[in-house]
């Protein structure tokens, strides 16, 4: 589903550089609920864009040149009609939906924030925490994820690592995440098998190595973790539990309260698991283009993936046999 009702499913063709002296590459651009997602020719994604952030740096041209980067130095063109078409009308939902300087925004943004509270509670954190999710810059949001790991390190140790197996476990995340700018990390938690952080990091349990059969149950849990950051970004979770005063300080100062911080953190080892939409999962194993089945035969909430699995008998090996052992061995 897309951020616009009338697109059930949106793509077209676009041309990205990542960097001002890059090359530039032919990309299918996915219309997400929330973000742009890129995929190279083989399907593989190559980075998510979040549509609160995407800014256009010529209007009214075609084909059109979008950027998340303050700088411009990582663009995307479009030339189609139908995809500018929609990324210009969710940008201009969000544009409507951030604040006017001027005296009557003092006095619009009093008089709504009264309506809202009048209205319900319930809402306004909500919208809140919506918005602030949508506007914080990667910087900020790489220092949250790493104040959020020194807290959960307290409960689980270090990251394990080893040469070998760091290695090993870039090569998983190139084809699981598709992106440098999130990571895996192989930890002890305990009975939780995966987690999230603000950042997009995701934090397996080193339990997952043990399996014999080779990476494809770790690898489901990298996808469910992928799925629910998808759906719902921790970020967004944070500033919800957090509180609305803290949402609404750190709108006025970029800081989070660090006992609020600490007591996220420990949500993600001691709470409830992840728990994304199955078909988002399924489209996601499907472009990944490994077995779901020994991942649904471990969490029975999918235990019907196993019957729609695409490659149940002819899924991609993830990892030689070689490198597959160098990361049961990272945590040694």
């Amino acid at each position: 589903m897309t951020a616009l009702k009338e697109y059930e499913r949106l793509e077209s063709i676009g041309l990205w550089r990542e960097t001002p002296d890059g090359q530039r590459k032919e990309v299918v651009v996915a219309f997400g609920d929330a973000s742009l997602v890129l995929r190279d020719s083989n399907d593989r994604p190559l980075t998510h864009w979040s549509m609160a952030a995407i800014e256009r740096t010529n209007s009214n041209q075609r084909p059109a040149i979008y950027t998340v980067d303050p700088d411009g130095h990582e663009t995307l063109e479009i030339d189609d009609k139908t995809m500018i078409k929609a990324i210009e009308r969710v940008r201009n939902r969000i544009q409507r939906a951030r604040p006017k300087p001027g005296r009557l925004r003092v006095w619009i943004s009093a008089i709504t924030l009264c309506a809202f509270v009048i209205a319900g509670v319930v809402w306004l954190p909500e919208a809140t925490a919506r918005y602030a999710t949508g506007i914080v810059p990667d910087a900020k949001l790489e220092d949250i994820g790493r104040r959020a790991l020194a807290q959960v390190n307290k409960l689980t140790g270090t990251p394990c690592s080893s040469p070998y197996g760091e290695r090993a476990l870039r090569l998983l995340e190139d084809r699981l995440i598709g992106t440098t700018s999130n990571r895996i990390l192989i930890v002890d938690m305990d009975q939780r098998q995966s987690a999230l952080l603000p950042n997009g990091n995701i934090l397996i349990n080193k339990s997952l190595l043990s399996d014999q059969n080779g990476p494809e149950l770790m690898a489901g849990y990298v996808l469910m973790e992928r799925a629910m950051q998808d759906e719902r970004p921790q970020l967004y979770d944070l500033f919800l539990t957090a509180g609305l005063n803290t949402t609404l300080r750190f709108l006025a100062t970029g800081t989070i309260n660090k006992a609020k911080l600490d007591q996220f953190a420990e949500s993600k080892i001691m709470g409830n698991p992840s728990n994304p939409r199955p078909d988002n999962l399924h489209e996601l194993f499907n472009v990944a283009q490994i077995t779901s089945t020994p991942f649904a035969k471990s969490d029975l909430r999918y235990g019907d993936l196993a019957a729609i699995d695409n490659y149940a008998k002819q899924s991609i090996p993830l990892l030689s046999d070689e490198d597959w052992l160098a990361l049961q061995e990272i945590c040694d």
